[in-house]
C-alpha cells in the first residue's frame, strides 16, 4: 500500500509540474507522451485524457474534455504530429489517431465521440486490399459533429459544418454543411453581411410592393368619388 501510494504521489507531481511549466490545468488520470511539446496560455485538459503523438503542439486556450485519446495507432513516426490552433475544443470521449500528422485551424471543434483517423490498414494489400497513410486537416472555424468520423486524407474547408453520425471520405468545400454515410454536400453557408443584405433587400422590395397597392387603391377610391 505504501509504495502504490508513493507511486500516486510521484504522478501527482510530475502532473502539477506539468501543469506549472505549461501555466495550464490538468485533470486526474491524464497521460502524455510526446518528443515535443507545446501549449498556450488558458489551456485546460479534463480527466482520464491520453495523448500519444510525436509533437503535440497546441495554441492558447485549447480546451480538452474528460476521456479524450490521442493515439499513434498504425506506428508512430516523425509525421504523428497534432497540431492546433488558439480556441479549439475536443470533446467528451473524442479519438485522433495522429500516425501521420492532424492539424486544426483556429475555432475548431470535435463534438463528443467524434473520431478522426489517419491510417487504414488491416487486411492484405497482397490480395488487392486497400491501405491509406494520409494527414487530416480541420479549416479555421470548422465544427465535427457529434460521433462524425473522418478519415485518412482528408481536408475540412474553413467554416463547414460536418453532421453528427457522418462519415467523411473526401474534402469538404468552405463553409457548407455535409452529412450521411459518406457525408455528401447538403447546402453553403451564406455570409452573415450577404444575408443582412439580402433581407434588407427583400424587405424594401416588400415594402415598396405594399405602398404601389397603397397608392393603387388611392386612385381607385378617388375614381369613384369616395376620396
Amino acid at each position: 500500500m505504501f509504495f502504490d501510494d508513493l507511486e500516486k504521489m510521484c504522478y501527482q507531481k510530475q502532473i502539477n509540474d506539468f501543469a506549472k511549466n505549461f501555466n495550464c490545468t490538468v485533470g486526474e488520470n491524464f497521460k502524455i507522451e510526446a518528443e515535443h511539446v507545446k501549449i498556450g496560455k488558458g489551456c485546460h485538459i479534463g480527466n482520464n485524457v491520453k495523448i500519444k503523438c510525436y509533437r503535440f503542439e497546441v495554441g492558447d486556450n485549447f480546451r480538452v474534455a474528460d476521456n479524450v485519446e490521442i493515439d499513434v495507432s498504425g506506428g508512430m513516426t516523425k509525421q504523428s504530429n497534432f497540431i492546433a490552433g488558439d480556441n479549439c475544443l475536443l470533446c467528451k470521449d473524442v479519438y485522433v489517431n495522429c500516425c501521420r500528422e492532424v492539424i486544426l485551424g483556429n475555432h475548431v471543434c470535435l463534438s463528443p465521440r467524434a473520431m478522426v483517423f489517419t491510417h487504414r490498414y488491416w487486411q492484405d494489400v497482397r490480395k488487392g486490399y486497400d491501405n491509406a497513410f494520409k494527414s487530416v486537416i480541420f479549416g479555421n472555424d470548422s465544427w465535427l459533429g457529434a460521433g462524425a468520423v473522418v478519415l485518412p486524407g482528408c481536408e475540412i474547408g474553413q467554416g463547414s459544418i460536418i453532421m453528427a453520425n457522418s462519415t467523411v471520405i473526401g474534402n469538404v468545400s468552405e463553409r457548407c454543411v455535409y452529412g450521411g454515410v459518406p457525408a455528401v454536400k447538403l447546402k453553403d453557408i451564406r455570409d452573415r453581411d450577404n444575408f443582412v443584405q439580402a433581407e434588407y433587400d427583400e424587405y424594401v422590395r416588400l415594402r415598396e410592393e405594399f405602398l404601389g397597392r397603397k397608392e393603387d387603391e388611392k386612385e381607385s377610391l378617388r375614381r369613384f368619388g369616395i376620396i
